[in-house]
């Protein structure tokens, strides 16, 4: 797999995954502010999922089918 996510890109990427998955599980400490507490698990935990597979293998699909390459090469 060839890597198209440069290092400052995967680390924005780390860090809104953890916002995500703040977000995901607030819900059950009591706090629903967009949807119902299950659908705003689901939805935040899969944007937290994408963000940390794609910050630990530095591979963006998306990257790869508009030509996008942030990683700098030699």
């Amino acid at each position: 797999m060839e890597v198209n996510v440069g290092k400052v890109d995967r680390i924005v990427r780390a860090v809104i995954g953890v916002i995500a998955l703040i977000l995901a599980v607030i819900p059950f400490v009591g706090y629903t502010f967009l949807f119902n507490e299950w659908v705003q698990l689901i939805i935040f935990g899969i944007i937290a999922v994408i963000m940390f597979f794609t910050a630990a293998t530095s591979y963006c699909p998306l990257y790869k089918i508009f030509g996008i390459n942030t990683c700098k090469t030699a």
